[in-house]
């Protein structure tokens, strides 16, 4: 059985959209609440990906956050 995002880049498709960045951050809590990703490895790779992205390293910098 093929999973609904077995395929994609990102959430909907293989193009970048404003849920990307939002699920980008829901997804960077997990580690402070102790959330294991690796039952998802769609969102892992997800989550690597966007962390990749130039803007994204930026805005991290920018916040302290990298």
């Amino acid at each position: 059985m093929k999973r609904a995002n077995e395929g994609r880049d990102y959430l909907s498709g293989d193009t970048l959209n404003v849920a990307d960045p939002y699920l980008f951050v829901m997804l960077g809590w997990t580690d402070k609440f102790g959330i294991d990703l690796s039952r998802w490895p769609n969102l892992t790779a997800l989550r690597h990906r966007m962390a990749q992205r130039a803007a994204v390293r930026a805005v991290l910098a920018a916040e302290g956050l990298a």
